[in-house]
């Protein structure tokens, strides 16, 4: 929200989404939820959010990971459940070192 230049509020958050969204609008409460990482917004309601907060939609949705990163993960994910998919994306987002590290915990595991 910062670097589109609003204030990091869920009212705020709220406000702007509302203004744009042509559905039923959202409450504070369910813009803190998402400010929270709670909940995510649906597909149609995260578009508009990616809009207001000029990023793409794939960023908030899966974080700022490289297109290569992003074409690999996508293979397959139709069988993985939202938990397993939010699990290999914040993988993803890890420095090779950590990477390695934790693909060591889960062999030995």
């Amino acid at each position: 929200m910062v670097n589109s230049g609003l204030k990091p509020s869920p009212t705020v958050l709220s406000h702007e989404f509302n203004l744009n969204y042509w559905g039923q609008g959202i409450s504070v409460h369910a813009a803190r939820n998402w400010l929270l990482g709670k909940s995510l917004p649906t597909q149609d309601k995260l578009v508009v959010l990616a809009k207001c907060l000029k990023v793409d939609a794939s960023e908030l949705r899966f974080g700022n990971i490289s297109s290569a990163q992003a074409g690999v993960a996508l293979d397959g994910l139709g069988s993985l459940n939202m938990q397993d998919r939010a699990m290999l994306f914040a993988y993803l987002k890890l420095d090779e070192a950590k990477q390695r590290v934790l693909r060591e915990l889960v062999h030995v595991l």
